[in-house]
């Protein structure tokens, strides 16, 4: 279905005339680049052109005009700056256990001490001897990434189970007791055999990470020029459109 779906959008895309986007990217988001190849705005295609830029950079094109749109991660805005935008991601890094296992909350220093292989058993967590079984997905996936610059900063991953489908990963959680993964949170129910642990006694609840108060999260902002042009317009209606939920789930993001 979703080969389907993307055939269809770049079929209708290459029908329609195109316009010029100037995009400020200081994430690297590959959630957006898939959405300027595959949007269908107001009967036109928009021509993207998303440029990498230091946040200060991107706050001095859009002021110039340089740029229509800017994509920041709100704890990287000016405190002055943090209103202006609007949110069209939710970056998610969750960890979960088995349901048997009888952690349900680990602090930060935790985390780090488990997942880079400082703590090797689950002996000084819940008195169980076993060793922890690390799973996650890829280094370069989103949650591994958010893990790393909030969490672990200067250590270094241990050897674990990798896998880039995060689902994949939650399966094997499920039946394995003694595993810890650290995953995208998916935007649909959990398995029943999954134990999704609080991060620093805050649970990784929508209302949470909408918030900003769950540990792992960061959410992505997208702040506009004072003159748009109407591709630029409709490039931005459908960041934050219901039709952008596909890509982002597919980027490992949540929409808010």
């Amino acid at each position: 279905m979703k080969v389907f779906l993307r055939v269809w959008i770049l079929l209708s895309c290459a029908l329609l005339p195109a316009g010029a986007v100037r995009v400020a990217d200081t994430i690297g988001d590959a959630a957006v680049r898939q959405a300027a190849i595959a949007c269908v705005l107001s009967g036109r295609k928009a021509d993207v052109e998303q440029i990498s830029m230091s946040v200060p950079e991107a706050l001095a094109a859009l002021k110039a005009g340089k740029a229509d749109l800017a994509l920041i991660r709100k704890c990287e805005l000016p405190a002055a700056r943090q209103e202006d935008g609007k949110i069209y991601a939710i970056e998610t890094a969750m960890v979960s256990v088995h349901r048997d296992n009888p952690r349900n909350s680990c602090s930060s220093q935790e985390l780090a001490e488990i997942f880079s292989g400082w703590k090797k058993s689950w002996v000084t967590l819940n008195g169980e001897s076993f060793r922890i079984h690390l799973m996650r997905q890829m280094p370069d996936s989103v949650p591994v990434r958010l893990f790393c610059r909030k969490i672990l900063k200067q250590r270094t991953l241990a050897a674990a189970f990798e896998r880039q489908d995060f689902m994949e990963i939650l399966r094997l959680v499920s039946v394995n007791r003694h595993a810890a993964a650290l995953t995208a949170r998916p935007d649909m129910e959990i398995p029943t055999d999954i134990k999704v642990i609080s991060v620093d006694g805050v649970y990784p609840s929508l209302d949470h990470l909408r918030a900003g108060t769950y540990p792992l999260c960061e959410r992505r902002m997208v702040l506009s020029g004072r003159r748009l042009s109407s591709e630029a317009e409709a490039f931005l209606s459908f960041i934050l459109s219901g039709d952008m939920a596909v890509i982002l789930a597919e980027e490992g993001l949540l929409q808010p």
